[in-house]
C-alpha cells in the first residue's frame, strides 16, 4: 500500500510538473506573439509616417506658364493682357507681354 502510495504520488507530481512547464510555454510563446505584432505595428508606423513625408515634399508652391500670345492669323501680339486665375484660391493675376514676346 505504500508503494503504490508513492507511486501515485510521483505520477502525481510528474504530471503537475508537466502541467506548469506547458503553462509557462503557452505564455512565453503568447509573449513572443505579442512582441512580433507591437515590432510589426511599429515598423509599420515608422514607414507610414517616412512615405508620407515624402510625398508632402512632393507639392511645391511655386510654378510658371510659358507661351506666346497670337492672333487667329499666327501672329504675335505684343502688349497683349494676360490673365492667371487660380480657381482654389480665387486669386488672379494679370500681365501684360513684353517685346521679347514673353
Amino acid at each position: 500500500s505504500g508503494i503504490i502510495t508513492r507511486s501515485r504520488e510521483r505520477g502525481y507530481l510528474q504530471r503537475l510538473t508537466w502541467f506548469r512547464m506547458e503553462q509557462r510555454t503557452r505564455r512565453a510563446k503568447a509573449a513572443f506573439e505579442v512582441r512580433t505584432v507591437a515590432i510589426a505595428a511599429f515598423f509599420g508606423l515608422i514607414c507610414m509616417l517616412l512615405f508620407s513625408s515624402v510625398t508632402a515634399y512632393a507639392q511645391e508652391a511655386f510654378g510658371s506658364v510659358v507661351g506666346t500670345v497670337t492672333d487667329a492669323s499666327g501672329n504675335v501680339i505684343v502688349g497683349a493682357t494676360v490673365t492667371l486665375t487660380h480657381i482654389g484660391a480665387a486669386g488672379k493675376q494679370m500681365m501684360t507681354t513684353n517685346t521679347r514676346f514673353q
